[in-house]
C-alpha cells in the first residue's frame, strides 16, 4: 500500500493516496507517520497547504507524536508540510507548524529551517 501511495504522490494525486491511507486500518495495517508522508507529499506537489494542514491535524488527533519511534517520520511529515507552505507562500501555516513541532517535541533538522526560511523569503516576511 505504501508503494502505491508513493506512486500516487509522485503523480501529485493526493486524493487517491488519501483514500488508500484511510483504508489501511480495514486491512489491519496500523497507521504511522510514514504512512502519512507520501500523502502529504502528493498534496505538497500541488501546493495544497490547506489539505496538508488537515493531515497534520490528523496526525495530532491520533497522537502519533507520543510514540518516540515515530520521530523521523514525524520530522519528514512536518518538513513536507512546510515545503507545501513554501509552494503556496503561506507563512501563517509555517508558523503554526514550527509551533506544533515545539509543542510535540518533534525534532527539527536543517531541511526544516531551510524550508521555513524559504517560505518567509517567498512571502517577503523579513
Amino acid at each position: 500500500f505504501i508503494n502505491q501511495m508513493r506512486k500516487l504522490a509522485a503523480k501529485g494525486d493526493g486524493e487517491k493516496a488519501l483514500t488508500i491511507l484511510r483504508k489501511l486500518p480495514s486491512f489491519g495495517i496500523h497507521i504511522t507517520a510514514m504512512c502519512y508522508f507520501p500523502v502529504i507529499g502528493a498534496f505538497k506537489k500541488k501546493g495544497n497547504a490547506t489539505k496538508v494542514m488537515r493531515l497534520i491535524e490528523d496526525i495530532e488527533r491520533q497522537k502519533l507524536y507520543l510514540n518516540r519511534e515515530e520521530g523521523k517520520g514525524l520530522t519528514l511529515c512536518f518538513n513536507a508540510a512546510i515545503a507545501a507552505c513554501k509552494a503556496s507562500g503561506n507563512v501563517a501555516y509555517v508558523n503554526k507548524l514550527m509551533h506544533k513541532m515545539d509543542l510535540h517535541n518533534i525534532k527539527k533538522d536543517n531541511f526544516t529551517y531551510t524550508s521555513a526560511i524559504g517560505v518567509c523569503e517567498k512571502g517577503f516576511y523579513w
